[in-house]
């Protein structure tokens, strides 16, 4: 495989007219580097743009396709920007290809799970603070993975933290910061939701099936009910 580099995207994949074979070489290769795996998610990104239509079903089965490389190619640069983050806190050789691969795949509620168990608390805080939306309900599920011999004191920003609101009602502080890689032109639109519906795409938050037995999911920052 020759290297990926903004001179071999023009050379090559730019002058391929079959726009789903450049989406799916974009989205299953994994180059050398994180830096090479990132000229190739935005060249894909840049081959997903399609127009604005009003409705879902006025799109083609061939345009929807091409939304779905398009959602993927989204979550895969949202895990290439937090994989880099958490090598930055590891201490052991890190192979790019073999670990970027396996962790743009993993289930995130099933890595955060890991991370307590390991006692990770740099990773598992970043993972909770890029990926807020799919692991803050599963927050107190996750940090009951800690083993009981690690010092609270090692985690304790990652704990909730109870206040009275004005309603009198015990309220979580939302301690933890929500940090999502996308901007705003990048979130999810009505339509993107509309979308995802007609073809029943599962996101990685709706997908629990590693579990052996249900885990609660609770709303955050959570609100006393009595």
């Amino acid at each position: 495989d020759a290297d990926v580099s903004e001179a071999s995207i023009e050379q090559y994949l730019s002058q391929i007219t079959n726009r789903i074979w450049v989406l799916d070489s974009c989205l299953t290769r994994v180059p050398f580097t994180p830096e090479a795996m990132r000229l190739l998610l935005d060249y894909g990104l840049d081959r997903t743009v399609l127009p604005v239509r009003d409705v879902p079903s006025a799109y083609s089965e061939s345009e929807k396709l091409i939304w779905q490389y398009r959602w993927k190619l989204l979550d895969y640069s949202d895990r290439l920007e937090t994989w880099r983050l958490i090598a930055v806190e590891r201490t052991d050789e890190v192979s790019f290809v073999d670990d970027y691969a396996y962790f743009r795949n993993v289930n995130l509620v099933a890595q955060a799970i890991e991370y307590a168990y390991q006692g990770a608390f740099p990773a598992l805080t970043i993972l909770f603070e890029r990926h807020a939306s799919v692991l803050l309900p599963f927050r107190l599920f996750i940090l009951s993975q800690i083993p009981e011999s690690i010092a609270p004191g090692s985690y304790q920003h990652l704990l909730p933290r109870v206040h009275v609101n004005p309603a009198g009602q015990k309220e979580e502080t939302a301690a933890l910061k929500s940090l999502p890689w996308r901007t705003s032109d990048l979130l999810p639109t009505e339509m993107d939701k509309a979308l995802k519906q007609s073809v029943d795409w599962l996101d990685d938050a709706c997908d629990l099936s590693f579990a052996t037995f249900p885990i609660p999911s609770i709303a955050y920052p959570a609100l006393s009910t009595e």
